[in-house]
């Protein structure tokens, strides 16, 4: 699936904390995915601002394959959030990319 800078960096803050040894090697692997390279870096001016935030000039889009087992945590998360009130403005593209792709639960059928 392909994401956007800002979407990448959304995605960071929902991946999982903790999980077991085969989940956090797949998360590590995931974070390293998502976050820019060098060469982004540059090509897209992305910086640390002092107030903490990052900011980019050019955005780019990635293709990342997020594994099933991660991509269900992210995907749980970010509907609690959305129950909660508290999905925030970089969250709503990812909720268009993840949750709304569902579709109807099996619940739904009858």
């Amino acid at each position: 699936m392909n994401f956007s800078i800002g979407e990448r960096f959304g995605l960071l803050e929902l991946v999982p904390k903790q999980g077991s040894f085969v989940t956090w090697k797949l998360i590590e692997e995931l974070k390293g995915n998502l976050s820019p390279d060098v060469e982004e870096i540059k090509s897209c001016g992305i910086k640390q601002l002092d107030s903490g935030q990052i900011s980019w000039g050019n955005d780019t889009n990635k293709d990342i394959e997020i594994p099933e087992i991660i991509l269900e945590t992210i995907v749980a998360e970010i509907k609690k959030l959305d129950a909660s009130g508290s999905l925030q403005s970089h969250h709503v593209s990812l909720y268009g990319k993840l949750v709304e792709v569902e579709g109807p639960s099996s619940e739904d059928s009858s």
